[in-house]
């Protein structure tokens, strides 16, 4: 009798520790945005900006329609990102 969840627990692992090495910029463009500084906001923008390229590649090339969900929250955030600029100081 074989055990099928203990096949993708190879998968699981490396997923988490793909989520934990993004921990790194995330963590700082939080505290950066949560100190109003403008390395921050720019660190933030730039995260959020390649999420959003890499959902709409993951659409188009693996057809993996799901990550198309990333779009619109992705781009409501930087479009409130863009709209709070003058809040940020150098």
């Amino acid at each position: 009798m074989d055990a099928p969840f203990i096949d993708n627990s190879d998968q699981i692992l490396d997923r988490e520790s793909q989520i934990l090495g993004q921990l790194d910029p995330l963590g700082a463009a939080a505290l950066g945005l949560q100190r109003c500084k403008r390395w921050g906001y720019w660190t933030a923008l730039a995260i959020l900006c390649i999420n959003l390229a890499g959902d709409t590649t993951n659409a188009v090339i693996a057809h993996d329609w799901r990550t198309l969900i990333g779009l619109p929250i992705g781009g409501a955030m930087v479009v409130y990102l863009l709209t709070k600029r003058s809040a940020f100081a150098p």
